[in-house]
């Protein structure tokens, strides 16, 4: 022939046998200038035969042809090998199929694969897939070798897993959770755990496990993924799943998916988080959950009930301070209720702001009998009741406390008091009760640095005088050369 590509495939052989006719035949193709058009045509005659000695001839003689091009490129000569080789393979009489390159074109390599899948030529087929480089490939041969073994194979559970997991290994190249799902539809349960151990994506190893009803692996899971989304979804399905006994018991090993489901249901439930306290044996917590229930409760009625409902969460939980305090709370919020109609805004006060509202109301007997119910020391009374009476500036009956007995608190409160509330005159009825030191001070609070003088002079005391000193500084000469001329002569 005088085509081209078969003057290329003469110059080959000529070539092989070290004759001088190689180079005639390329120099006619050369003055064709068909050189490219010759390798394409001894390329497309190797995919028409089905010889494959002949087909390696004529891509010999496209290789020789492709040394006379300059910008060659080499991937449609590369991938025609390929192709060749893979045809020739599923064509040879152990796999028996008479396909051609013209319908492997239009049959597709995935195709091809397919068909070599459903014939369970693994062996064969991913061998091919690698060496195509086929996206995605290998992953649909691995799948169904590993679906086909788990329903064929009469291996142990373990052993099918453990030759899985070694042929496939810890990669995304397969998804594990489908061939669990296909071990537990045939009944192998026990086949579909063991492989979901191998499933590296969180995401699809724990809902397979929630479809087992394999409910603790997949609550491990999930608090070992980190995803806090799936936790709260195994918690959900568990909680709508299980009886509620054995979610108990499942949320008790697992304080992470516990403080979880607690955080969940204080946004949507307050029953369900109180009843998951009680279950967890977490008085205090109970406790607390009532005590942040008791700032919205409005009725009286309520509080009472909820604060009665934290006693028994502190008792249960052997909290005997918080248990005697909030017992204290809830006779208060009782007295307070019977007090109400004397005191219309006394419901909440703490207990000193109750017995100072009384006072200022003048309700001195009331305000005695909660000191002696609520057994208040002598000296808090004191102060509470001196701060009271001075405040709605009931001065005389102030005077009558300080008089009734000796003060356990000593006057300098009274003093204080007096001060505080801008009366001078009755100030200056308590302070000959204090001590010097302390006279010194209000006299010096009160603007009377003459006094304060005075009185220091008279305890003959150098730091007192200091004391006087550095209250008027500058402004009293007169009597700062007095203070220091007796300081000289003691």
């Amino acid at each position: 022939s005088s085509q081209s590509g078969a003057l290329l495939y003469d110059a080959q052989r000529e070539f092989d046998q070290s004759s001088h006719k190689a180079n005639d035949y390329m120099q006619e193709i050369v003055e064709r200038d068909d050189i490219e058009l010759a390798v394409n045509q001894c390329i497309s005659a190797a995919a028409c035969s089905t010889k494959p000695k002949l087909q390696k001839a004529l891509l010999r003689a496209a290789s020789y042809g492709k040394c006379f091009l300059a910008n060659d490129s080499p991937e449609h000569f590369v991938d025609m090998c390929k192709t060749l080789r893979v045809l020739n393979e599923v064509q040879s009489f152990r796999i028996g199929i008479p396909l051609t390159y013209q319908q492997l074109h239009s049959f597709t390599i995935k195709g091809l694969i397919k068909r070599l899948v459903r014939m369970r030529l693994y062996y064969l087929a991913l061998p091919i897939v690698e060496y195509l480089k086929i996206p995605e490939g290998q992953q649909m041969v691995l799948s169904h070798w590993a679906m086909d073994k788990v329903k064929r194979s009469k291996e142990s559970d373990e052993a099918i897993a453990d030759a899985i997991f070694k042929r496939v290994g810890p990669s995304d190249s397969i998804s594990y959770a489908s061939v669990a799902n296909e071990a537990k539809n045939y009944g192998r349960t026990e086949l579909a755990i063991k492989l979901l151990d191998y499933e590296p994506r969180s995401a699809e190893q724990v809902p397979a496990l929630m479809r087992m009803s394999r409910f603790t692996n997949a609550i491990e899971k999930a608090i070992e993924s980190g995803d806090m989304d799936l936790v709260h979804t195994v918690i959900v399905t568990m909680e709508s799943k299980q009886t509620p006994r054995d979610f108990i018991n499942t949320l008790k090993d697992y304080p992470v998916a516990s403080a979880w489901y607690a955080k969940w249901c204080s946004l949507t439930d307050s029953q369900k988080l109180h009843d998951h306290f009680y279950t967890q044996d977490n008085f205090e917590a109970s406790a607390l959950l009532s005590i942040k229930e008791l700032e919205h409760s409005m009725m009286l009625d309520a509080k009472i009930k909820l604060l009665e409902s934290i006693n028994r969460h502190f008792t249960d939980g052997s909290k005997e301070l918080e248990s005697r305090l909030t017992k204290e709370q809830i006779a208060l919020l009782r007295r307070q209720m019977a007090l109400q109609v004397k005191v219309a805004d006394i419901i909440g006060l703490n207990l000193n702001e109750t017995i100072s509202i009384l006072v200022q109301r003048a309700l001195l007997a009331d305000a005695e009998n909660v000191r002696k119910e609520f057994k208040i020391s002598d000296k808090k009374f004191w102060w509470v009741k001196v701060r009271a009476l001075a405040q709605t500036r009931n001065w005389p009956e102030l005077e009558k406390f300080a008089k009734s007995k000796k003060s356990p608190i000593g006057y300098s409160p009274f003093v204080m008091a007096c001060i505080d509330n801008n009366n001078k005159a009755e100030a200056i009825r308590y302070i000959e009760r204090v001590s010097k030191e302390e006279q010194v001070e209000f006299y010096i609070d009160l603007n009377m640095p003459e006094k304060a003088a005075e009185i220091a002079k008279s305890a003959k005391s150098i730091d007192l005088l200091d004391n006087v000193l550095n209250a008027i500084g500058s402004q009293n000469t007169v009597l700062t050369e007095t203070i220091n001329s007796f300081k000289n002569s003691l």
